[in-house]
């Protein structure tokens, strides 16, 4: 996998959508405690099973990073807070090549690196349920 030259638009437009939108959300669910109680319904497979699943804790972890708590959101949701810091970054960079063409990139993988990518987000996925069974 390696970055190429040129310019992936649709990915530089979900990006700045994402820098406007991602902000204003968790800013409301922190400061709406109605919205956040309906989204924060029980687990269903903590309810059938006394596990939680890789997603439990993720609005806490949200609303601990709108308060700048960073700890307090790994502590509740490690992979949850991970994909959230990783879109901020993307969106800026999408921003940064917004107003830099020079800046725009495309990532090149061939079909080696896509399975790569997928064993690597299920072992991401994975670790944060051991981190949340832990």
């Amino acid at each position: 996998m390696r970055l190429g030259a040129g310019d992936a638009p649709l990915a530089r437009q979900l990006g700045i959508a994402a820098a406007i939108l991602l902000p204003l959300g968790i800013r409301w669910l922190a400061h709406d405690p109605a919205a956040l109680s309906a989204l924060t319904g029980p687990c269903p497979l903590r309810a059938l099973s006394g596990l939680p699943c890789p997603t439990c804790g993720g609005t806490r972890a949200l609303v601990a990073l709108a308060d700048g708590r960073l700890v307090a959101a790994v502590a509740d949701n490690a992979l949850v807070t991970v994909a959230v810091l990783a879109v901020a970054a993307w969106s800026l960079g999408a921003l940064a090549a917004t107003v830099v063409p020079a800046w725009r990139r495309r990532i090149v993988a061939d079909a080696g690196d896509r399975r790569r990518l997928v064993v690597l987000g299920g072992g991401l996925i994975a670790a944060g349920w051991v981190w949340l069974l832990l």
